[in-house]
């Protein structure tokens, strides 16, 4: 598979998720129509149907938003694998130098592997410390993923190890090369939120969005109203989201959690529509 193939499947799947995340917003609110959620028992105290709801309906509208969010689930899979694949593509068409390995980078590898586990451990115990009802589970995804923005960052000198692995023309040139990627996957894309204020050890914070980020895509989502965005996001508790932001005149990739946290919602930043 070429990059341009690899390129126009990744299209295809978002565009194919996008669809998925529709539906499953369209069947939500089909439910809201009908007086019920995905949850509300359909049988009254003595064990017959409802005679206030349409029972039947509601039974087909739940079975087909069960199977769609399977299929989304599904689907994103692919998106992570193919996009994993159309960088693989890329690098391999702009590298022209090949490392060569030696006992010592062995050495550095190794030790850098238990630097980030001992981070992200580390991370993980002051997560469940700050919020002990936090799901332990999705507590250590947040850490997995504030150790590599931290590492991207180069912040809390935690970059030694992984300075000495990578030169500082690897490093830029990969940097370079991520942008480019994004801007040519999402530079068609206009902004529909503006990220008016982040709070401090929120979810959104800890994924890297700043105060005046402006959002292309959210998940699946590319142009969303209020109600449909808070429908994604409730959708998404406590799974990875793909968010893909305009910061100045660069375009940035970062991965959100929505969760429960110490303040309110399940993301901890302001978004007001564009």
């Amino acid at each position: 598979m070429s990059a341009e193939q690899a390129k126009l499947r990744v299209q295809n799947l978002l565009k194919k998720r996008e669809d998925l995340e529709n539906e499953i917003v369209s069947g939500r609110q089909g439910l809201r129509k009908l007086g019920v959620g995905m949850k509300e028992a359909l049988v009254d105290k003595q064990g017959f149907p409802r005679a206030d709801v349409d029972v039947h309906t509601i039974r087909i509208l739940r079975n087909k938003i069960i199977r769609l969010q399977t299929d989304f689930q599904l689907v994103s899979t692919e998106i992570e694998e193919a996009m994993l694949g159309y960088h693989k593509h890329l690098k391999a068409a702009a590298s022209t130098v090949q490392t060569t390995q030696s006992s010592t980078s062995e050495k550095r590898k190794t030790q850098l592997r238990k630097n980030v586990k001992k981070e992200i451990l580390e991370e993980h115990e002051r997560l469940m410390r700050g919020n002990p009802k936090m799901d332990r589970a999705a507590a250590l995804q947040m850490a997995i993923e504030s150790v590599k923005a931290a590492r991207r960052k180069g912040g809390n000198g935690r970059t030694g190890v992984e300075g000495a692995e990578r030169s500082g023309e690897e490093e830029k040139r990969e940097e370079k090369e991520e942008k480019k990627d994004l801007a040519s996957l999402y530079g068609h894309l206009k902004p529909f939120l503006n990220v008016q204020k982040v709070w401090d050890g929120s979810p959104s914070k800890r994924a890297g969005l700043r105060a005046d980020d402006l959002i292309l895509k959210f998940g699946s989502v590319v142009q969303a109203s209020q109600q449909g965005l808070k429908e994604l996001v409730m959708h998404s508790r406590n799974t990875k989201v793909e968010v893909i932001v305009l910061r100045g005149q660069e375009y940035k990739k970062v991965i959100l959690i929505p969760m429960k946290w110490a303040g309110q919602g399940l993301l901890g930043c302001y978004l007001t529509p564009v």
